[in-house]
């Protein structure tokens, strides 16, 4: 999935979460820096989504073919920086799931 610009960011977060809880932690990072104005950084990661229990509607949520009550993910960030202007902005975001793991 390729996304955008903020808005389109957000629209995503909020089709695919809903009313669900949305735990995300960043853990450790390797940063390099190529030039005065070009950095990337790793990020490891973990994230939960869990729907609200006092909602039927949001009880099962389903990603492609995977209908689950919980997920939990682990994977990374890719980040890829640009100063711009004299600000650093983000060029290029990827995130890298090596596990998810489903609570039916």
């Amino acid at each position: 999935m390729e996304l955008e610009g903020p808005e389109a960011i957000e629209e995503t977060i909020r089709a695919s979460v809903g009313n669900a809880e949305a735990i995300h932690h960043l853990f450790s990072y390797t940063a390099d820096v190529h030039s005065l104005a070009s950095a990337s950084i790793v990020v490891n990661m973990e994230d939960m989504v869990i729907p609200a229990e006092d909602d039927p509607a949001t009880a099962v949520t389903q990603l492609g073919d995977v209908k689950f009550r919980s997920v939990k993910g682990y994977g990374h960030y890719r980040c890829d920086f640009q100063k711009v202007d004299g600000v650093w902005k983000i060029s290029k975001l990827v995130q890298t799931r090596l596990r998810m793991d489903f609570t039916q």
